[in-house]
C-alpha cells in the first residue's frame, strides 16, 4: 500500500510541475503587439513635461536659472518596421530648442537605460568643457536613454522613474523580439 501511494504522490507531484511549467509559459513575454502598445502609451501619457533647472559654476560663483519643457506627441508604432515614431518638442526659457521627428529602429537597438536628467546634464556639461558645473532640476525629471548600432541615441523624458524603468524594459524587449543589433542579450 505504501509504494502505491508514493508513486500516486510522485504523479501527482509531476503533474503539478507540469502544469506550473505550462502555466509559466502560458505567462510569457508579452507579444510585440503588447509590448508596442506599452511603449506608445506610455510615453504619449507624459504630456507636456514642465520643469527648470539651476545650474552653479564653482569657477567663477555665478549661479542662473532656465525654465523647460519637453512633450513627445503623435506617437506611433510600425510592427513591421519594429519602430516607434513620435515629435520630440523641446524648449528652454520659452523659446524652442528642439523640434524634430524621432524614430526609435529596434533592430538597431543596442541599449535602453534611465539616468536622471541631473546626471544627464552633468554628463552633457562635462561633454562641452564644463565639467564643474553643478546642475540641479526641480522637479526631478528621468532620462530614458536608447542607444544604437548607427551612434545615435533617442531619448524621452519621464516625471516618474519607476514608469521609465518600465519602459526601458519594454524597450530591450522590444529589440529582443526584433532582433535587434549587437549588446544582445541586454
Amino acid at each position: 500500500m505504501k509504494r502505491s501511494t508514493h508513486i500516486v504522490a510522485m504523479t501527482i507531484g509531476v503533474s503539478l510541475l507540469v502544469l506550473a511549467a505550462t502555466g509559466a509559459a502560458a505567462q510569457s513575454a508579452p507579444t510585440l503587439d503588447k509590448t508596442f502598445g506599452f511603449i506608445r502609451d506610455k510615453i504619449a501619457e507624459q504630456g507636456l513635461l514642465n520643469f527648470a533647472s539651476t545650474t552653479h559654476d564653482p569657477a567663477d560663483g555665478q549661479t542662473w536659472d532656465n525654465q523647460f519643457t519637453a512633450e513627445a506627441t503623435n506617437v506611433t508604432t510600425d510592427q513591421a518596421a519594429c519602430t516607434v515614431d513620435f515629435h520630440w518638442h523641446t524648449t528652454v526659457d520659452g523659446k524652442p530648442a528642439q523640434d524634430l521627428g524621432s524614430t526609435i529602429q529596434f533592430k538597431i537597438v543596442t541599449s535602453a537605460s534611465v539616468t536622471s536628467l541631473d546626471d544627464d546634464i552633468a554628463r552633457l556639461n562635462a561633454d562641452g568643457g564644463h565639467a564643474a558645473w553643478v546642475t540641479k532640476m526641480r522637479p526631478a525629471i528621468w532620462v530614458l536613454l536608447v542607444r544604437k548600432s548607427n551612434g545615435h541615441t533617442n531619448t524621452v523624458d519621464f516625471r516618474d522613474r519607476d514608469m521609465a524603468e518600465r519602459v526601458a524594459k519594454a524597450m530591450r524587449h522590444a529589440a529582443e523580439l526584433c532582433g535587434g543589433a549587437g549588446a544582445m542579450p541586454f
